[in-house]
């Protein structure tokens, strides 16, 4: 079998979600200083209850799986890789749409003008987030391609 667009496209936002899954899903600014954590850190998993080790494990997944239909255009193999991608973009909006909420609910307090005695503190969704959840768009996109292919 050859490398089809929506095959080479799959395995590059499977690649892309790992990537995401162990970059910095959420920033936090406070006097000059950042600190970020990444989708792996206990913290995520404990604010959110998902962390980034699930949505690794479905990059990994859509690899193998886009890696066998390199070789083989079976059926079930390209509805199992839709599956995953509608797990793995359903995981990616849960994540960012909870570190989000979270991060709009910064105390006030916290925000306060800059000068102040801690000065002003922002956070922000991570980098890592948003490219996982655009990789998971773009592997939906891909295996549903694939599956009306052939």
């Amino acid at each position: 079998m050859a490398l089809t667009p929506g095959t080479s496209v799959l395995l590059v936002c499977a690649v892309l979600a790992m990537v995401g899954s162990v970059t910095p899903w959420v920033s936090v600014s406070l006097l000059g200083h950042s600190i970020s954590a990444n989708g792996i850190d206990s913290g995520i998993a404990d604010t959110i209850g998902v962390n980034g080790w699930l949505t690794f494990a479905g990059g990994v997944v859509l690899v193998v799986l886009g890696s066998l239909m390199l070789v083989t255009r079976q059926r079930p193999l390209r509805q199992l890789a839709a599956a995953v991608a509608f797990a793995l973009l359903g995981l990616a909006i849960y994540d960012i749409s909870r570190v989000a909420y979270d991060v709009d609910r910064t105390p006030s307090s916290l925000t306060g003008t800059p000068g102040t005695l801690f000065g002003s503190v922002s956070a922000s969704v991570g980098w890592g987030l948003v490219l996982l959840t655009v990789a998971a768009v773009g592997a939906m996109a891909a295996a549903l391609v694939q599956l009306r292919s052939q």
